[in-house]
């Protein structure tokens, strides 16, 4: 029996409340660890300066020694000052990006294929977002893609809402095989595809060639995310 356009209103409200909450969670994490990456630098700033004030006390007393002590000591300080100028402007640690994919791979065949894609939308981080979209009366298919840049891919989410009175499994299998077939750097594009098929009905991930797919769900949904495998935000 097919879903009545209510019924299919109150399953995407409730998906797309899940997901936002999702992306939220994820930048909360992404401030956490640029945060925590800012107050270490300034750590580290904070005892190369304790540091070099020692260093230009001891310089003071030895001051009527050896010259050649003198002049050591003396060229050493730039290239201290040069290490803590290196260590105070490091940027936090970017992410992990899947390699060798980019956002026309992923959107390109789906946006031939009759499905509605935007993007990139850049956001005030920096971060970059892409969509791409398929609803019928039977599913919606939502394809999401989180980069630095087109070819910086963060996360790639795949997701399939069933209206239907088939299995969500039926109805997602076909989207997240060739979701999962996308080409990247050392892939294995059939055991990806493979793998994904075969336990979409459950929650599991694996790592293939250093990229971790991770597939969740429930009664009326199934997610595919892929991100690096050191990723945190899979």
């Amino acid at each position: 029996m097919e879903l009545s356009p209510e019924e299919k209103d109150k399953i995407y409200k409730e998906e797309k409340a899940r997901l936002e909450a999702q992306e939220k969670a994820k930048k909360e994490l992404k401030e956490k660890k640029t945060k925590k990456g800012c107050l270490g630098c300034l750590g580290c700033f904070g005892a190369i300066i304790v540091l070099s004030i020692i260093i230009l006390m001891a310089g003071g007393v030895f001051n009527s020694g050896d010259k050649t002590k003198k002049s050591t000591n003396q060229s050493s300080t730039p290239a201290q000052q040069q290490e803590t100028k290196r260590e105070v402007g490091d940027e936090p640690k970017k992410l992990a990006t899947i390699p060798g994919i980019s956002a026309i791979d992923v959107c390109g065949n789906l946006k031939n294929g009759g499905f509605s894609c935007t993007g990139p939308k850049v956001g005030s981080d920096g971060i970059s977002f892409w969509e791409c979209k398929e609803e019928t009366s039977e599913h919606l298919y939502l394809l999401e893609i989180i980069g630095n840049a087109p070819s910086e891919i963060l996360t790639v989410q795949a997701t399939a809402l069933n209206y239907s009175s088939k299995t969500t499994d039926s109805v997602a299998k076909d989207f997240f095989g060739y979701v999962a077939s996308v080409p990247y750097d050392n892939s294995d594009q059939v055991s990806a595809k493979n793998w994904v098929m075969k336990n979409i009905d459950g929650k599991t991930d694996k790592v293939i060639n250093g990229v971790r797919f991770t597939i969740a769900g429930n009664n009326r949904s199934r997610i595919l995310t892929i991100a690096h495998e050191n990723s945190d935000l899979d």
